[in-house]
């Protein structure tokens, strides 16, 4: 593994070859705005902690992280999204529910969504807002160990920050989730 002693950034392409980027407080930026400026990166080389990628209007992004133990890839979509420049990644351990912004039922696909998967969450905070344009979020969970009650449906939630309730914004395709194990 490695350390961050400070923020660092990567101008071409960032190849991840064994173990962790552990950031701390500190950023890993990846200034190179191409779809494939981050390489090598699976479930035994990833990112745990801060990571800021330069992004174009359009493209598929993946954002190789996770925390101390388990891998927790996701991929941002973007299709003409015009009001930032770059977005920083980040997943969190633990459960993101905030006890004065309680998870309310939120029904999708007519199942009421009640509770998270207990492994953490991702959090995505662009340089600035997006004023106009598309995008989409696919993530990889896998370290979560709470049961599923209501079959298999699972769904992403959105909230703007921490002080806010979620929901679920966008459109949610059952189609293409996959379970396994």
């Amino acid at each position: 593994d490695v350390r961050l002693t400070r923020t660092t950034a990567v101008s071409g392409t960032l190849t991840l070859t064994a173990g962790k980027v552990i950031t701390g407080t500190y950023e890993l930026q990846v200034t190179n705005s191409s779809t494939t400026s981050i390489t090598g990166y699976s479930a035994s080389s990833y990112v745990y902690g801060n990571l800021r990628r330069s992004v174009l209007l359009t493209g598929s992004y993946d954002f190789p992280l996770g925390n101390n133990s388990n891998y927790e890839l996701l991929n941002l979509s973007l299709t003409a999204a015009v009001g930032f420049t770059s977005v920083l990644g980040k997943f969190t351990s633990g459960n993101p529910e905030n006890a004065a912004y309680p998870l309310t039922p939120i029904t999708i696909s007519g199942v009421d969504m009640f509770e998270f998967l207990n492994a953490g969450y991702w959090t995505l905070t662009p340089n600035s807002p997006l004023t106009v344009g598309i995008f989409s979020v696919n993530v990889v969970e896998t370290g979560y160990t709470n049961s599923l009650i209501d079959g298999i449906l699972y769904s992403l939630l959105y909230r703007p920050n921490s002080t806010t309730a979620w929901s679920s914004a966008g459109t949610h395709s059952d189609a293409t989730q996959i379970w396994d194990g």
